[in-house]
């Protein structure tokens, strides 16, 4: 049973929430990069 977001099935909408995965995905590294960057630095949080 397929659900319906708007007028796209959710088979049509696999592919954005793919891209948003990524984009997720890339923000929580990039955090993780700057905190690891922030310790390099001898910063501490």
């Amino acid at each position: 049973m397929e659900i319906i977001v708007g007028k796209l099935s959710n088979r049509q909408m696999a592919p954005f929430g793919q891209l948003l995965n990524m984009f997720s995905d890339a923000a929580e590294a990039r955090l993780h990069y700057q905190q690891h960057r922030v310790y390099q630095q001898g910063y501490y949080l």
